[in-house]
């Protein structure tokens, strides 16, 4: 009879709250590989913008790699901006329940001649490639 006790005891949480064991609403992420040309600028930090309003300043470590940055799903556009660098603009980011949305971004210097020059690209889902 205890055994009953026992195992009624461990499961209950899933039957008073099932939709929290189960269900697909957790935040998604957005990660970013900033690419250069070798021997080109060291990169220090990158702004991003998720929707015009400014969400986050992070450090870009040795390789690009920008640490992913948590948000509600959704479909978001997202401006990324670094010092001496063209902005650039990922339009309808779609982001899914528990997944990364990944980009890869070319990263073109200011020109000098147009400095306020920036790059729009349409986000576009890879195929089969999730993080989880």
């Amino acid at each position: 009879m205890k055994k009953l006790y026992i195992i009624v005891f461990l499961f209950f949480p899933f039957f008073l709250f099932p939709s929290k064991f189960f269900s697909q609403s957790g935040e998604g992420g957005i990660s970013l590989h900033l690419l250069l040309k070798p021997n080109s600028y060291i990169l220090d930090s990158v702004s991003i913008f998720i929707n015009e309003q400014e969400k986050i300043s992070l450090k870009v470590d040795t390789n690009g790699y920008v640490p992913y940055v948590l948000v509600e799903p959704g479909t978001y556009n997202v401006k990324v901006i670094i010092k001496d660098f063209q902005t650039i603009e990922i339009l309808d980011m779609i982001v899914e329940p528990n997944r990364l949305s990944f980009q890869k971004l070319m990263l073109n210097p200011k020109s000098k001649l147009d400095p306020d020059v920036s790059s729009i690209i349409k986000y576009v889902k890879p195929a089969g490639t999730y993080c989880r």
